[in-house]
């Protein structure tokens, strides 16, 4: 988890394998990454696809 700020929460919405947290203004609070390893996993295999 990844936190933003310290305002509290609202909400929070899913999107693929991460889910935001937001206040009621919809500022984001806090990330979570879940399956972490996999997420991070496809990030370096993307980033270095695109070198």
């Amino acid at each position: 988890m990844y936190e933003i700020s310290d305002e509290p929460i609202d909400h929070a919405d899913e999107m693929d394998s991460v889910i935001v947290h937001f206040t009621k203004a919809g500022r984001p609070v806090l990330l979570e990454i879940l399956d972490s390893s996999k997420f991070l996993s496809k990030t370096i295999q993307a980033t270095e696809k695109a070198r």
